[in-house]
């Protein structure tokens, strides 16, 4: 996934400044799936299973 994003957002007429940029949205999109993935562990700690009656 982060390549595809790195390789759509890089500007190649730009040289390599472009491909830096590709580089560097790509860099951002990891830190925010980083930050999601924290805030989603954080809810996941306080949630219990449900009971389950066994017979």
């Amino acid at each position: 996934l982060l390549v595809s994003v790195m390789t759509s957002q890089a500007e190649p007429s730009e040289g390599l400044i472009g491909l830096i940029h590709g580089v560097n949205v790509s860099f951002i999109v990891a830190g925010i799936f980083a930050i999601l993935g924290l805030v989603m562990s954080i809810f996941l700690t306080n949630s219990q299973p449900s009971q389950e009656y066994s017979t």
